[in-house]
């Protein structure tokens, strides 16, 4: 039994699990993707390439604060999956550990599928 069909048996409240996915190919050169785990289904984005990294701390709080604004603003899960994990990667742009974007940012991310962040 895999370990999401444990904690969905443990936990009867439970809706989703999701988590991010990393293979790193340098320091400064990392894949990211993300899986969620639902009571039926399992969900993966694809991967994006993330190069060059200015700051990974904080990627895992960027990720969660995504996920939860798409599913509290009335995203589906894929939808608010894809969000989580462009937070996740635009936090890597940015120094200290905290992302401080708009909304717009990610949403354009997720639109162009690319790091260029219009101001």
């Amino acid at each position: 039994m895999p370990c999401a069909a444990h904690s969905f048996a443990a936990f009867p409240q439970r809706k989703r699990i999701a988590a991010t996915q990393r293979r790193q190919h340098s320091v400064d050169h990392h894949e990211l993707s993300a899986t969620l785990f639902t009571r039926d289904n399992r969900l993966e984005t694809p991967s994006y390439s993330v190069t060059p990294i200015i700051g990974r701390v904080g990627g895992g709080d960027a990720f969660a604060a995504g996920m939860l604004h798409g599913l509290c603003s009335g995203m589906n899960d894929a939808d608010s999956l894809n969000f989580g994990l462009a937070a996740a990667c635009l936090k890597h742009s940015v120094p200290a550990d905290f992302l401080r974007l708009e909304i717009a940012d990610v949403a354009a991310f997720l639109g162009e599928q690319r790091f260029d962040i219009r101001r």
